[in-house]
């Protein structure tokens, strides 16, 4: 998976090659990406304790609203294994406490918490794309295809 810098100051949709992200297909499908990134140097400040993180992330982070070109197959795939993820980490919070409230243990039924955590973490590496701040300032896909890297770097050197 390849990592493309996208803008150093204000991203434009018409900027992006109209090939899939995770795909490498063109298509004229759009995602709207929204969220706030922040450089890679302060996820290091959690050594420094919780409110030490929040407090640097929440400075040095930037609000993004990106038009990213996703196939709607994949954005699909994507969006039903998280809300397969998501009720099967709800599932298991909730059977956890109707059987510790029947007086049962529930300890077996949070495994279906972690199996949930753990398939929404692998569904998010594997079917979308992350963005953060590069080390100039400016926004960075990550975990794209090669094949939209490349264009994305023909549409750079063009312009």
């Amino acid at each position: 998976m390849a990592v493309v810098t996208i803008s150093t100051l204000t991203p434009k949709a018409e900027v992006l090659p109209r090939v899939c992200v995770k795909t490498g297909v063109p298509t004229g499908d759009l995602v709207r990406v929204r969220g706030r990134a922040a450089p890679d140097w302060a996820g290091a400040t959690i050594l420094f304790g919780l409110v030490a993180w929040l407090f640097v992330s929440s400075l040095s982070s930037r609000s993004y609203d990106l038009l990213v070109p996703f196939r709607a197959e994949a954005w699909r795939r994507h969006r039903t294994l998280r809300t397969a993820s998501l009720a099967t980490l709800w599932s298991g919070v909730v059977l956890a406490v109707v059987v510790g409230a029947l007086g049962g243990n529930g300890g077996l039924m949070l495994l279906l918490t972690v199996l949930g955590l753990a398939l929404l973490v692998v569904n998010d590496w594997r079917n979308s794309c992350g963005v953060r701040l590069g080390r100039d300032g400016g926004l960075e896909l990550t975990r794209v295809h090669d094949e939209f890297a490349a264009a994305a770097r023909r549409s750079a050197m063009r312009s």
